[in-house]
């Protein structure tokens, strides 16, 4: 028996479309038996050749006599083909499918394949039938993976999030991501509030408590009775989810990060050998990106760029996609702080690309939004697109943390009032509620690389925190001098004083430059002026950033004269590379050297830093 022409175009034609999408690294697979109008099932892949959980169909066509309805520009050039059939009927399947679906035109001449996707909006009607127009630009070749990965991601539905509060817990999502989401959305995790505390906790769900700052909550639930895990946990727990909640405790609390950099260190593949280094880390993929951008977090908070870039770079290239992207966004916030520009844009870009189908996670939309916004603040005026990039951070993360602050906000307000009300100075003590909030907001920004909305937050808790203890140090201020017959006394160190110094040096590493300007002025002029002293002290050994610069800058011309001759000197020789014209403080930059002035601080204090 002789096979018919075109069954041998046909099969072969199929055979080649399958050996391109092959080539692009994607797993395409014959639909051999119950074929109505699909002749590839295929397996999404991206770059790294990362299956993205997404299938997709394709109708092949192959053969000449598929190419006989070209279209042409004004100039002539071909720009594509028309398909058509007599009736809707593949056409409708196709359009209403649950997987989106491609037309491949193949060239059996050219060995080339052509695509096209088909929605109700590229399906036209002839009158007599229905068509398809076929782009001459859209081949199945590496080029257009990234608008083939668009088009597979259309299938996914972004989540439906109303309603969701009271519903909130670990199993609320994929078991690899509700670590990711206790960190970057935890509102989605931490159990409500009036759902009680008699229920045994998951340790992602004790990590989101304190990610939304509800440390309280922690207690009351061991108070209960119901969670021996939660507080016996310690570094040397069996699960290792509750020794990164541990260690993520200690570093918020406590501020102390050691904890936290260890079990990073430890999980990622460097720290294994041999056979088990393959499979350790895909069963820890989620982990190791956990551990390594929340340590890189607080390094970079603290200025320590080489050590968080290290600990970035050791989380090797093997991570699943969104958190990949999410170690590439914290690299490229890193490379950016350093200098490297052109390095952190190709990063973030790679970031951007990589969660761009995962329409069904909202910590991928967190990640993207950070991408987004970093490769808008770090473009040129004329390749800004706003609107893109305003659409981009439009994310459900964002609306939480706008939540968090507007609460925090209105406990402010409310406490501040009820001091009014009571006679007490309005400023001394700030809601502890409002404070938990705003942290809670500048932490989940920060994990997620969004920096402009977490130095919001961070400013906004730093206003409160400077009002507190300026007013609290003031009344004692007072006290002493009410004492032994109204005589002056030299106002002892406090933890006030040293609070004030610790978020003056806050603000000025996370470039919060008016807050900083605003705070250094007022507290020179009306005191405490050692805090201000030894802020700017403690900036000249500080390394010069990207973020820090500006309020750097700002600290030492409006508290430059604050610092002893030697270290004028040495600020002076180390200005910034960030400015053209480094301009360290108003005075002190003289001839060669700079003009120290001595300001003598209010109540009869030092300017000089108070020794602790």
């Amino acid at each position: 028996m002789r096979a018919s022409e075109q069954e041998q175009t046909g099969g072969a034609g199929v055979s080649r479309v399958i050996a391109d999408f092959t080539e692009i690294g994607w797993g395409p697979s014959e639909n051999t038996r119950h074929d109505l109008g699909i002749d590839l099932f295929l397996q999404v892949r991206d770059e790294r050749r990362f299956d993205r959980v997404i299938l997709m169909a394709a109708q092949v066509k192959s053969g000449i006599s598929y190419f006989n309805a070209p279209t042409s520009d004004d100039q002539g050039a071909c720009t594509g083909w028309w398909y058509a059939e007599s009736d809707a009927r593949h056409f409708e399947d196709w359009v209403q499918h649950a997987m989106p679906h491609l037309l491949v035109m193949h060239d059996d001449v050219t060995r080339t394949s052509y695509w096209a996707h088909v929605t109700k909006e590229a399906v036209h009607s002839t009158g007599s039938g229905y068509k398809i127009h076929v782009p001459v630009h859209q081949k199945v070749e590496l080029s257009n993976r990234d608008k083939l990965l668009k088009v597979a991601a259309s299938a996914k539905q972004q989540p439906a999030l109303q309603g969701t509060s009271f519903a909130a817990g670990a199993k609320a999502v994929a078991p690899g991501r509700a670590l990711r989401h206790a960190l970057l959305t935890p509102r989605l995790i931490a159990p409500h509030r009036n759902t009680g505390y008699e229920r045994a906790l998951a340790p992602e769900e004790a990590i989101a408590l304190i990610t939304q700052g509800r440390v309280q909550d922690l207690q009351w639930y061991i108070e209960e009775g119901s969670n021996p895990h939660l507080a016996a946990a310690d570094s040397r727990s069996r699960v290792w989810e509750w020794r990164f909640f541990s260690a993520y405790y200690n570093a918020v609390v406590d501020s102390d990060i050691q904890p936290l950099l260890d079990l990073a260190v430890a999980a990622c593949p460097a720290s294994t050998t041999g056979k088990r280094r393959g499979k350790q880390q895909a069963e820890q993929a989620h982990r190791i990106a956990a551990g390594v951008v929340t340590s890189a977090t607080f390094l970079t908070a603290a200025e320590r760029l080489t050590d968080a870039e290290t600990l970035l770079e050791e989380a090797g290239e093997d991570l699943l996609p969104i958190d990949h992207a999410w170690v590439l966004v914290h690299r490229a916030i890193v490379m950016s702080e350093q200098g490297n520009l052109d390095t952190s844009r190709r990063l973030a870009a790679a970031a951007l690309r990589t969660v761009a189908p995962d329409l069904d996670d909202v910590t991928a939309a967190a990640i993207g939004a950070s991408a987004a916004d970093f490769l808008y603040r770090t473009s040129g005026r004329g390749a800004k697109d706003l609107g893109a990039t305003m659409t981009a951070v439009d994310t459900a993360s964002s609306w939480w943390r706008s939540q968090s602050v507007a609460w925090a906000l209105e406990a402010h307000e409310e406490k501040t009032f009820r001091s009014w009300g009571e006679g007490e100075d309005p400023g001394t003590w700030p809601s502890a509620e409002a404070q938990s909030r705003l942290l809670s907001a500048w932490l989940s920004a920060s994990l997620a690389g969004t920096r402009g909305p977490s130095a919001a937050a961070l400013a906004q808790h730093a206003r409160h925190e400077i009002t507190e203890h300026e007013a609290a140090w003031r009344s004692n201020a007072a006290t002493e001098l009410n004492v032994r017959d109204n005589q002056p006394r030299q106002i002892p160190t406090s933890t006030h004083t040293r609070s004030l110094e610790d978020t003056l040096d806050k603000l000025r590493r996370f470039g919060c430059t008016k807050t900083l300007q605003t705070a250094v002025q007022r507290l020179w002029a009306a005191g405490p002026a050692s805090p201000v002293q030894a802020a700017v002290q403690r900036s000249v050994s500080a390394p010069w950033t990207h973020t820090n610069a500006s309020a750097k800058l700002a600290l030492l011309r409006y508290a430059g004269d604050l610092l002893p001759r030697e270290l004028a000197i040495k600020q002076v020789a180390t200005a910034s590379p960030c400015s053209k014209t480094p301009s360290p403080s108003r005075n002190a930059c003289g001839r060669g050297s700079p003009s120290i002035t001595t300001r003598t601080e209010p109540f009869g204090g030092s300017c000089r830093r108070p020794q602790t």
